[in-house]
Protein backbone atom coordinates (compact mmCIF):
# COMPACT_ATOMS: atom_id res chain seq x y z
CA UNK A 1 0.00 0.00 0.00
CA UNK A 2 1.59 3.35 -0.99
CA UNK A 3 2.67 5.59 1.87
CA UNK A 4 1.13 9.02 2.30
CA UNK A 5 3.25 11.82 0.87
CA UNK A 6 2.07 14.28 3.59
CA UNK A 7 3.93 14.52 6.89
CA UNK A 8 2.04 14.80 10.21
CA UNK A 9 2.83 18.51 10.46
CA UNK A 10 1.52 19.12 6.95
CA UNK A 11 -1.71 17.25 7.69
CA UNK A 12 -2.18 19.40 10.81
CA UNK A 13 -2.06 22.52 8.68
CA UNK A 14 -5.21 21.30 6.95
CA UNK A 15 -7.00 19.77 9.96
CA UNK A 16 -6.71 22.72 12.41
CA UNK A 17 -8.33 25.31 10.09
CA UNK A 18 -11.15 22.85 9.37
CA UNK A 19 -11.82 22.37 13.11
CA UNK A 20 -11.83 26.12 13.74
CA UNK A 21 -14.19 26.67 10.80
CA UNK A 22 -16.54 24.02 12.17
CA UNK A 23 -16.50 25.68 15.59
CA UNK A 24 -17.32 29.08 14.09
CA UNK A 25 -20.20 27.55 12.12
CA UNK A 26 -21.62 25.95 15.28
CA UNK A 27 -21.57 29.21 17.22
CA UNK A 28 -22.97 31.17 14.29
CA UNK A 29 -25.86 28.72 14.16
CA UNK A 30 -26.67 29.73 17.74
CA UNK A 31 -26.41 26.47 19.77
CA UNK A 32 -27.03 28.35 23.01
CA UNK A 33 -29.43 30.94 21.66
CA UNK A 34 -32.34 30.38 19.29
CA UNK A 35 -33.10 33.10 16.76
CA UNK A 36 -36.40 34.08 18.30
CA UNK A 37 -35.04 34.31 21.82
CA UNK A 38 -31.82 36.03 20.84
CA UNK A 39 -33.59 39.32 20.34
CA UNK A 40 -34.17 39.57 24.07
CA UNK A 41 -36.21 42.37 25.57
CA UNK A 42 -35.00 45.95 25.45
CA UNK A 43 -34.53 47.86 28.69
CA UNK A 44 -37.57 50.03 29.15
CA UNK A 45 -39.58 48.03 26.61
CA UNK A 46 -41.75 44.93 26.66
CA UNK A 47 -41.25 43.02 29.92
CA UNK A 48 -42.08 39.55 28.56
CA UNK A 49 -39.52 36.90 29.54
CA UNK A 50 -37.03 36.38 26.72
CA UNK A 51 -33.39 35.48 26.16
CA UNK A 52 -30.97 37.63 28.09
CA UNK A 53 -27.32 37.00 28.86
CA UNK A 54 -27.04 36.20 32.57
CA UNK A 55 -25.78 38.93 34.90
CA UNK A 56 -22.03 38.79 34.16
CA UNK A 57 -20.54 40.58 37.20
CA UNK A 58 -19.44 38.81 40.37
CA UNK A 59 -20.44 41.71 42.65
CA UNK A 60 -23.76 43.12 43.81
CA UNK A 61 -24.66 46.33 41.92
CA UNK A 62 -25.83 47.98 45.15
CA UNK A 63 -23.46 46.90 47.95
CA UNK A 64 -20.48 45.94 45.80
CA UNK A 65 -20.09 42.72 47.80
CA UNK A 66 -18.96 39.51 46.08
CA UNK A 67 -21.91 37.34 45.11
CA UNK A 68 -21.86 34.00 46.89
CA UNK A 69 -22.55 30.91 44.79
CA UNK A 70 -26.07 29.64 45.44
CA UNK A 71 -26.87 32.52 47.80
CA UNK A 72 -27.37 35.46 45.46
CA UNK A 73 -30.80 36.87 44.67
CA UNK A 74 -31.72 36.99 40.96
CA UNK A 75 -34.27 39.43 39.57
CA UNK A 76 -35.35 40.54 36.11
CA UNK A 77 -35.88 44.24 35.41
CA UNK A 78 -37.38 45.08 32.02
CA UNK A 79 -36.47 41.60 30.81
CA UNK A 80 -32.83 41.89 31.87
CA UNK A 81 -31.21 39.81 34.62
CA UNK A 82 -29.55 41.35 37.68
CA UNK A 83 -28.13 39.60 40.75
CA UNK A 84 -27.91 40.89 44.30
CA UNK A 85 -26.35 39.83 47.59
CA UNK A 86 -29.67 40.14 49.48
CA UNK A 87 -33.32 41.16 49.21
CA UNK A 88 -32.63 44.57 50.78
CA UNK A 89 -30.39 45.41 47.84
CA UNK A 90 -33.18 44.52 45.42
CA UNK A 91 -35.39 47.19 47.01
CA UNK A 92 -32.51 49.67 47.01
CA UNK A 93 -31.90 48.99 43.31
CA UNK A 94 -35.55 49.62 42.46
CA UNK A 95 -35.40 53.03 44.14
CA UNK A 96 -32.37 54.07 42.05
CA UNK A 97 -32.74 51.81 39.02
CA UNK A 98 -31.54 54.24 36.34
CA UNK A 99 -28.47 55.31 38.30
CA UNK A 100 -27.44 51.80 39.32
CA UNK A 101 -28.12 50.33 35.88
CA UNK A 102 -25.77 52.94 34.42
CA UNK A 103 -23.15 51.85 36.98
CA UNK A 104 -23.55 48.20 35.95
CA UNK A 105 -23.37 49.13 32.27
CA UNK A 106 -20.13 51.04 32.81
CA UNK A 107 -18.54 47.99 34.44
CA UNK A 108 -19.80 45.67 31.68
CA UNK A 109 -18.31 47.97 29.04
CA UNK A 110 -15.00 48.10 30.92
CA UNK A 111 -14.77 44.29 31.13
CA UNK A 112 -16.07 43.37 27.69
CA UNK A 113 -14.44 46.10 25.57
CA UNK A 114 -11.02 44.34 25.47
CA UNK A 115 -12.76 41.19 24.17
CA UNK A 116 -14.76 42.93 21.45
CA UNK A 117 -14.04 41.02 18.23
CA UNK A 118 -14.25 43.71 15.55
CA UNK A 119 -13.29 47.32 14.87
CA UNK A 120 -16.25 47.83 12.55
CA UNK A 121 -19.93 48.55 13.22
CA UNK A 122 -22.04 45.37 12.91
CA UNK A 123 -24.88 47.42 11.39
CA UNK A 124 -23.17 49.54 8.72
CA UNK A 125 -19.76 47.88 8.51
CA UNK A 126 -18.10 51.27 8.99
CA UNK A 127 -14.99 51.73 11.14
CA UNK A 128 -15.92 52.31 14.79
CA UNK A 129 -13.20 54.93 15.08
CA UNK A 130 -12.17 57.04 12.09
CA UNK A 131 -9.89 59.45 13.95
CA UNK A 132 -7.92 59.28 17.18
CA UNK A 133 -10.33 61.67 18.86
CA UNK A 134 -13.33 59.46 17.98
CA UNK A 135 -14.92 56.93 20.30
CA UNK A 136 -17.28 54.06 19.42
CA UNK A 137 -20.87 54.31 20.63
CA UNK A 138 -21.05 51.71 23.41
CA UNK A 139 -24.44 50.18 24.13
CA UNK A 140 -25.33 47.40 26.59
CA UNK A 141 -28.01 45.06 25.27
CA UNK A 142 -29.17 42.51 27.86
CA UNK A 143 -25.81 42.43 29.67
CA UNK A 144 -23.82 42.34 26.42
CA UNK A 145 -21.65 45.12 25.00
CA UNK A 146 -22.45 46.12 21.42
CA UNK A 147 -20.40 48.85 19.69
CA UNK A 148 -21.67 51.12 16.92
CA UNK A 149 -20.22 53.79 14.67
CA UNK A 150 -23.07 56.20 15.48
CA UNK A 151 -26.20 56.46 17.64
CA UNK A 152 -28.71 55.94 14.76
CA UNK A 153 -27.29 52.41 14.38
CA UNK A 154 -28.71 51.51 17.80
CA UNK A 155 -32.21 51.95 16.42
CA UNK A 156 -31.39 49.76 13.42
CA UNK A 157 -29.95 47.10 15.73
CA UNK A 158 -33.14 47.06 17.84
CA UNK A 159 -35.23 46.17 14.78
CA UNK A 160 -33.54 42.75 14.50
CA UNK A 161 -31.18 42.05 17.43
CA UNK A 162 -31.13 38.30 16.73
CA UNK A 163 -29.55 38.69 13.30
CA UNK A 164 -26.87 41.10 14.51
CA UNK A 165 -26.06 39.02 17.61
CA UNK A 166 -25.69 35.92 15.45
CA UNK A 167 -23.21 37.83 13.30
CA UNK A 168 -21.34 39.11 16.35
CA UNK A 169 -21.21 35.64 17.95
CA UNK A 170 -19.55 34.27 14.81
CA UNK A 171 -16.92 37.02 15.05
CA UNK A 172 -16.27 36.17 18.72
CA UNK A 173 -15.82 32.49 17.83
CA UNK A 174 -13.43 33.29 14.99
CA UNK A 175 -11.28 35.52 17.20
CA UNK A 176 -11.21 33.36 20.33
CA UNK A 177 -11.37 29.75 19.11
CA UNK A 178 -7.66 29.24 18.39
CA UNK A 179 -6.56 30.69 21.74
CA UNK A 180 -9.24 29.10 23.94
CA UNK A 181 -7.46 28.76 27.29
CA UNK A 182 -8.55 25.35 28.54
CA UNK A 183 -9.18 21.83 27.24
CA UNK A 184 -11.76 21.09 29.93
CA UNK A 185 -15.35 22.20 30.52
CA UNK A 186 -15.49 25.06 33.06
CA UNK A 187 -18.73 23.63 34.46
CA UNK A 188 -18.10 19.88 34.78
CA UNK A 189 -14.31 19.74 34.55
CA UNK A 190 -14.57 17.04 31.89
CA UNK A 191 -12.40 17.03 28.78
CA UNK A 192 -13.75 18.87 25.75
CA UNK A 193 -14.37 16.58 22.83
CA UNK A 194 -14.88 17.22 19.14
CA UNK A 195 -18.62 17.60 19.85
CA UNK A 196 -18.18 20.32 22.51
CA UNK A 197 -21.19 22.60 23.00
CA UNK A 198 -20.28 26.23 22.29
CA UNK A 199 -21.90 29.34 23.77
CA UNK A 200 -21.06 33.05 23.58
CA UNK A 201 -21.72 34.88 26.83
CA UNK A 202 -20.45 38.25 28.14
CA UNK A 203 -18.43 38.63 24.95
CA UNK A 204 -16.60 35.33 25.52
CA UNK A 205 -16.58 32.05 23.70
CA UNK A 206 -17.37 29.33 26.24
CA UNK A 207 -16.87 25.67 25.37
CA UNK A 208 -18.82 23.06 27.33
CA UNK A 209 -18.54 19.28 27.32
CA UNK A 210 -22.26 18.93 26.59
CA UNK A 211 -25.44 20.94 26.08
CA UNK A 212 -26.70 19.97 29.54
CA UNK A 213 -23.93 22.05 31.13
CA UNK A 214 -25.40 25.24 29.67
CA UNK A 215 -28.15 25.25 32.31
CA UNK A 216 -25.54 25.23 35.10
CA UNK A 217 -23.48 27.82 33.24
CA UNK A 218 -26.43 30.22 33.15
CA UNK A 219 -27.45 29.50 36.76
CA UNK A 220 -24.00 30.35 38.12
CA UNK A 221 -22.68 32.56 35.33
CA UNK A 222 -20.59 34.98 37.47
CA UNK A 223 -18.70 32.07 39.06
CA UNK A 224 -17.95 30.38 35.75
CA UNK A 225 -16.97 33.61 34.02
CA UNK A 226 -14.46 34.26 36.81
CA UNK A 227 -13.09 30.72 36.32
CA UNK A 228 -12.70 31.30 32.59
CA UNK A 229 -10.97 34.64 33.21
CA UNK A 230 -8.51 32.90 35.56
CA UNK A 231 -7.86 30.18 32.97
CA UNK A 232 -7.19 32.89 30.36
CA UNK A 233 -4.68 34.67 32.61
CA UNK A 234 -2.97 31.37 33.54
CA UNK A 235 -2.67 30.45 29.86
CA UNK A 236 -1.12 33.84 29.09
CA UNK A 237 1.47 33.36 31.83
CA UNK A 238 2.49 29.96 30.50
CA UNK A 239 2.49 31.15 26.90
CA UNK A 240 -0.19 28.74 25.75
Amino acid sequence: MPSCCCSGSHRALFVVPLLVAALIALVAAGPGRDDKAAGGTQTGGDTKKAWTDPYPLDTCPVSGETLLVGASVTRDFDGREFRFCCEKCVAAFESKKAELTAKVDAEIIKRQAPLYPTDTCIVLGEKLVEEESDKPVDYVHNNRLIRFCCKPCIGKFKKDPAAFLKKLDAMVAEKQAKSYPTTTCIVSGKALGADAHNVVMAGRLIRLCCKECEKSLRAEAPKHLVALEKATKDAAKTGR
